[in-house]
């Protein structure tokens, strides 16, 4: 708690009336939330415990949100027991605004990065440049990004980029190995029967669970090898100005594609399923940390019947959706 009040400087200001200093409703509202502990959950076979809620810092970086709002940000989901911090590469300035809190903070994180990478080239080149810009010399989990995108074959090449990062994990630039999805399904599970995947992160929420149905194809496989399963998309992606966008596609702040008034519901389902360790939730600022912070710290498990429940209105809303993300197959 210490630490949340120190940092009050990243918030503060003047209103120019007679000095008096101001101080942002939701770094008050920190404050009560940081007085609840996060739950943590173990990540699979990776044994690590982490914080069931993480930090997703895509929206940050493609939004260009800057320093002073991203770095404290970044703090305050530290502050609330958020450890779980993933990043990537092709997050604009996400990893640089995470460089910027790790000389201070790193040994409270566990570090996700990601190299979007067919080759052991690549991938080595994209592991090195994010080890640069996060101001580490070592992640704890370096993921294949997208993999849908990617070339399965090439990926499980003797050079491709899944043989680059087992050799970082050898070499302590990396202590796990994971997968990332939005879509193509069958891709993934070539890549897990390798037997070298720790944490798979997929599309997850009571919507596109009617749309990409990875819950079903891929995640007892996933428990069948004790890798750990990371939901993202748990507010189905973000919006520009209210329209739906591709995934990747974060040039202005703008709402989630899931109705506001769902949200709660969203991050509560999406952590009642039983094989998910992680919930991931990306934001654009402090102010939505703290918000998404106090849902999972007041987290109760939803019965059968509400998931059922749910997983019924999120049917309805898959028409209009759609499989925005890719091809689901």
């Amino acid at each position: 708690m210490k630490s949340l009040i120190d940092r009050r400087t990243f918030f503060v200001g003047m209103t120019g009336l007679c000095g008096t200093l101001w101080i942002a409703p939701w770094v008050r509202a920190a404050e009560q939330v940081a007085l609840k502990p996060m739950p943590r959950r173990v990540l699979g076979r990776t044994k690590q415990e982490v914080s069931m809620l993480g930090l997703g810092t895509a929206p940050m970086g493609h939004a260009y949100v800057g320093e002073e709002i991203a770095v404290p940000a970044i703090h305050a989901a530290l502050d609330q027991g958020i450890n779980y911090i993933d990043s990537a590469l092709i997050y604009d300035d996400a990893q640089a605004y995470v460089g910027k809190v790790t000389p201070t903070r790193r040994d409270e994180m566990f570090l996700i990065t990601k190299t979007w990478a067919n080759t052991w080239e690549e991938a080595e080149k994209s592991l090195t440049s994010s080890l640069e810009i996060l101001a580490t010399d070592h992640v704890d989990l370096c993921h294949i990004h997208n993999i849908g995108a990617l070339d399965p074959k090439k990926v499980l090449a003797e050079k491709g980029s899944l043989a680059y990062l087992i050799h970082a994990k050898e070499k302590g630039l990396t202590r796990f190995v994971g997968v990332t999805g939005h879509f193509k399904i069958s891709f993934f599970p070539d890549v897990l029967n390798t037997g070298e995947i720790d944490v798979m992160m997929v599309v997850q929420n009571f919507v596109d669970c009617h749309l990409y149905d990875f819950r079903s194809a891929v995640f007892p496989l996933a428990k069948k090898h004790g890798t750990a399963i990371v939901a993202m998309k748990v507010f189905g992606g973000r919006n520009v100005e209210g329209t739906p966008a591709p995934w990747g596609q974060y040039p202005r702040p703008g709402p989630s594609q899931m109705p506001k008034d769902l949200l709660p519901d969203a991050l509560r389902y999406a952590l009642s399923l039983e094989d998910v360790d992680v919930a991931l939730t990306g934001v654009y600022n402090g102010q939505e940390i703290v918000q998404n912070a106090g849902w999972a710290k007041e987290f109760k498990p939803m019965t059968a019947e509400e998931k059922k429940s749910i997983e019924e209105k999120g049917k309805q809303m898959a028409a209009d959706w759609g499989t925005r993300l890719g091809e689901a197959g």
